[in-house]
């Protein structure tokens, strides 16, 4: 659903052959700083190590806003940005969340792109 695809490794290959476009982060993770922010962090962390190979730092990408921005007064076009790279929204509904406009902005990105 997400409106965008970066290519991490670029458009084509050593030998000029196109190569496959995936998105720059495996998920979004939208939740209630309120309420959720503990159980975001545990779930990245968890999903990060998931079948994790050795050699590798993580075994997803996924963005979180507390760990994958800095502060800046642009905060909504660098989430909506990441929201356009992200392959999956992973939404933890809460009544908290479900009154946040930040989620609810979120969610609307994510089911309209534009």
């Amino acid at each position: 659903m997400a409106a965008e695809i970066t290519t991490v490794a670029g458009d084509l290959d050593e030998g000029g052959a196109a190569t496959v476009a995936r998105p720059f982060y495996d998920a979004f993770i939208s939740y209630s700083h309120a309420k959720d922010k503990a159980l975001a962090s545990a779930l990245q962390s968890a999903m990060q190590r998931l079948g994790k190979p050795w050699y590798r730092r993580r075994a997803l990408r996924l963005f979180r806003d507390d760990t994958s921005l800095t502060a800046t007064p642009h905060l909504w076009p660098d989430i909506e940005k990441a929201l356009g790279q992200a392959r999956f929204l992973i939404l933890l509904a809460s009544p908290e969340a479900a009154a946040s406009s930040w989620v609810e902005k979120e969610v609307v990105t994510w089911v309209n792109p534009s």
